[in-house]
């Protein structure tokens, strides 16, 4: 067993006992010490680990940030708020930290390496010889380029190569600016929320690509739509565009889903992600319709730190039920996968 089965041998015992922060570990160990692209079951891992560090501590957050207004309201003493204060701090430098450290990852190894094969596909395709000049290379080793330029280059090549990893690890970039968002208020918010965005844009415009080839029932075209309008209607407050996004990905998902009838696993994971999306579209409408009603007092209202952190904590689980069952779709069907989602 070479070096690198070993580590992922490690990573699926780690998941198998809960311990999340060892996986990660592992999992990145791993990602450094390989020059290449992960294979499916190596990039779930990744995502499983980090999706779990990160949720626990979302959660601790809501938590600490829920006793925080039952203080205020109570009238509690400042002491009080001082030491909830501070560990509401302890938590948000341990999910800033799990969040940039997986951006990092994903941006600069991840990513790169993912476009670069689609630079290589294609010279091997064209018969270009892969070996540059002297010269060449050292330009190359000098001159970096972003994941954007790679992107531009990937998709003019080799729009179909690899589409669905693209919008994998994009909508994981997107994730975690996201999650980084949702502990900040103001414009401390705005850096994170527009990287979010950003990455989430990119995607979506991979997965609407229709030389990309990806069906509109995919469990990552599908996720992406779910997590993409979950991050305008929770941290942009625009729920109508959230109501956009949710809405197309429905209408289209639902007229393409009989295609799936006879891959019955498909079916199955293109439903139920369609269901979450159905689920978010009757609650945003709710929301609009008691706003409307209430002549723009629940707008207002919404700025509460109380209104912000009931709705955050409605929105978290549904966002979170997206991100585990996504993870689950993208494994290859094997017992760890299964016996993973039944304990959760």
């Amino acid at each position: 067993m070479d070096a690198r089965a070993q580590l992922r041998q490690k990573a699926q015992l780690a998941e198998l006992c809960g311990r999340w922060s060892d996986m990660r570990r592992i999992m990145n160990q791993l990602i450094v010490s390989v020059d290449e692209d992960l294979d499916p079951q190596e990039r779930n891992l990744l995502s499983v680990a980090s999706k779990n560090e990160t949720t626990r501590r979302r959660q601790q957050w809501v938590i600490v940030q829920t006793n925080m207004n039952q203080m205020k309201q109570q009238n509690m003493g400042e002491d009080f708020m001082n030491i909830a204060r501070e560990y509401q701090r302890k938590i948000e430098d341990e999910l800033r930290e799990i969040c940039k450290e997986t951006i990092d990852l994903v941006e600069c190894k991840l990513l790169p390496r993912l476009l670069g094969g689609a630079k290589r596909q294609e010279e091997q395709e064209e018969g270009v010889q892969e070996n540059r000049s002297d010269e060449e290379e050292h330009h190359h080793n000098e001159s970096p380029k972003t994941v954007a330029m790679l992107l531009t280059e990937a998709a003019s090549r080799s729009p179909r190569y690899k589409s669905d990893q693209k919008i994998f690890y994009l909508k994981m970039v997107g994730d975690y600016h996201r999650y980084l968002a949702e502990i900040q208020r103001g414009e401390a918010r705005i850096p994170h929320a527009m990287r979010s965005q950003d990455a989430y844009e990119k995607a979506l415009n991979i997965a609407r690509d229709p030389k990309a080839g990806v069906a509109t029932t995919h469990p990552v075209r599908l996720g992406l739509a779910l997590n993409y309008a979950v991050f305008h209607h929770e941290i942009r407050e625009d729920t109508k565009t959230a109501l956009e996004i949710a809405q197309t990905a429905l209408d289209e998902g639902l007229e393409d889903l009989d295609a799936l009838t006879e891959n019955a696993r498909a079916y199955k994971d293109a439903a139920l992600i369609l269901k979450l999306i159905k689920d978010n579209i009757s609650m945003w409408q709710s929301y609009t319709s008691s706003s409307r009603s209430s002549g723009g007092k629940d707008e207002e209202n919404k700025n509460l730190p109380e209104g912000e952190v009931d709705a955050a904590r409605e929105q978290f689980s549904k966002a979170h039920i997206e991100e585990q069952n996504q993870e689950e779709k993208e494994k290859q069907q094997d017992p760890v996968a299964t016996s993973k989602e039944n304990r959760e």
